[in-house]
């Protein structure tokens, strides 16, 4: 199997061996000059080296005297790319590379190696040998490119691929597999004594041992085969690495003129360390929590941007568990009196949003018109509710979960009832179902036991503990909801008129209280 990445080619190679009469202690394989052995792994192995081809006797004899220390190359000791295991079996196979073109000419017969290797006691009958190897991919024609030291690997060129040949066998054949292991294009320019197959033909052993697609397979029936391959490298392209699936924004603005907004963001993050917000004019943050750990943002003066430590998604396949963060903070403007237009800014986050919904709750005591801006109103609700599961151990000894949160799990009033439809067994269509969830979270709250968490916030300053603020929210309630969000100022307008009470309604005092 040849994985072909940047600037270099990695070999892993089985042979499985019939050995038919008596026990064979040493084997011998011929090699290509360019070719580094990485590690060599068997039943009995008693040790490896590799030699120039002529200083190699072609007795494969068990009597034959090892050479010097000073007369060969010492095998490497397995650090590099790991072994393949002996239950990956092949038919005797070899997979090698040699910058020589297709013939044997004098020069590549001086330059021709051979990997020699001990066996302890003797193998005998079916034995299993695995090698790892690797090769750079050297430029077209052999010449090194402008800047470029001979030698070195480049990220294009050309990949010529040629058998290893076992000494003193009467039959090798085998299988051959190509595969890319990073952007890289890989043309097929040549190939011979080789028949390609389909990658389904492949031994099941030898599919497993492939860590992408398979590009071209073959197989070969003598150790003579060649195979040329140009390689392309393109670059890659940047894609996205952290996201909000969806953002819940709760706005309370009171009479005054204070404006107390709670984000409920959920993420997913593989390698991001902060979460970048932009905060509407003279706001100022109160609260932030990430995975229900309360934490403690910094501020970057350099572009007026408050940043959030994030967590890594967990699971199987990072990337694919989302975590809920939850900000609050507080903004000022002018008291609300007479009338007017109220303008209002949402904060703004350097992550793409999938999904953004918004509560507005405004002072009952003012009379609102149309609202503009870049968000459009759902006057008939949001178009899916939220239900948010968190780490029960998150709120022991940290005042409970916060308001509207029952046990870890939130719910959002906004959801759509035809959403309610399974029901537990003991209720009837009219219990609602955010009773029913309630039940189902207190029995499971029984089964576990309370305990204090032992989670340390990474980003806690010494000596200062954040607090869990909670969120009012009162007034009349407006909802608006918006998709697709890629870092984006969001804002809303809307003309109000204050309500006057009516004389009746006025307290007065009589003449004689």
């Amino acid at each position: 199997l040849a994985s072909i990445g940047e600037g270099l080619v990695s070999y892993r190679m089985e042979w499985v061996l019939e050995i038919l009469h008596g026990a064979r202690f040493m084997f011998e394989i011929e090699i290509p000059p360019s070719l580094v052995v990485r590690n060599v792994t068997g039943s009995g192995i008693k040790r490896w080296e590799i030699l120039s081809a002529h200083r190699i006797s072609r007795s494969a004899s068990s009597s034959a005297p090892a050479p010097s220390p000073s007369q060969s190359e010492r095998g490497a000791s397995p650090e590099a790319p790991p072994a393949v295991s002996a239950a990956e079996r092949v038919e005797v196979s070899g997979v090698g590379s040699s910058v020589g073109g297709t013939a044997h000419t004098q020069q590549q017969q001086r330059d021709r190696r051979v990997l020699r290797i001990w066996h302890q006691t003797g193998a005998e009958g079916v034995y299993v040998l695995s090698i790892v190897a690797e090769e750079p991919l050297m430029s077209e024609g052999g010449q090194s490119k402008p800047g470029v030291a001979a030698g070195a690997p480049v990220p294009s060129g050309l990949a010529r691929l040629m058998a290893c040949k076992m000494v003193d066998v009467e039959r090798q054949r085998g299988f051959v597999a190509v595969e890319a292991r990073t952007n890289v294009e890989v043309n097929e320019s040549g190939a011979n004594q080789l028949t390609k197959i389909d990658s389904n033909e492949l031994p099941p052993q030898m599919q497993a041992m492939a860590q992408s697609a398979v590009l071209c397979s073959y197989k070969f029936l003598a150790p003579t085969w060649t195979a040329n391959f140009r390689i392309k490298r393109h670059e890659d392209v940047e894609v996205l690495v952290a996201v909000i699936d969806e953002a819940w924004l709760a706005t309370t603005l009171v009479e005054e003129g204070k404006f107390q907004t709670r984000a409920e963001l959920k993420v997913r993050n593989t390698t991001r360390q902060y979460l970048r917000m932009k905060l509407p004019e003279n706001a100022r943050i109160w609260s932030a929590e990430v995975n229900g750990t309360l934490v403690k943002p910094a501020f970057d003066a350099s572009d007026s941007t408050v940043m959030v430590p994030l967590e890594k998604s967990s699971g199987e396949s990072q990337g694919k568990e989302s975590f809920w963060v939850d900000v609050v903070y507080i903004a000022e403007r002018q008291p609300l009196t007479g009338r007017g237009t109220l303008d209002i800014s949402l904060a703004q986050w350097d992550l793409p949003v999938n999904q953004l919904f918004v509560e507005l709750f405004l002072p009952k005591k003012f009379k609102y018109g149309e609202f503009t801006g870049d968000i459009k109103e759902a006057k008939n609700g949001f178009s899916k509710g939220k239900l948010r599961e968190e780490p029960l151990e998150s709120y022991a000894g940290g005042g409970g979960p916060p308001r509207g949160r029952m046990g870890g799990i939130a719910f959002s009033n906004a959801a759509p009832m035809e959403q309610c439809k399974t029901l537990e067994p003991g209720f009837d269509d009219d219990d609602n179902e955010v009773e029913q969830q309630m039940y189902r979270q207190e029995d499971r709250i029984s089964s576990i036991p309370m305990k204090m968490s032992k989670k340390v916030g990474a980003y806690r300053s010494a000596g200062v503990k954040p607090v869990r603020v909670e969120t009012i929210r009162e007034g009349k309630c407006f909802r608006f909801e918006r998709m697709l969000i890629d870092n984006e100022a969001l804002g809303l307008s809307v003309r109000y008129v204050q309500l006057s009470d009516s004389f009746w309604h006025k307290r007065r005092l009589g003449l004689f209280s």
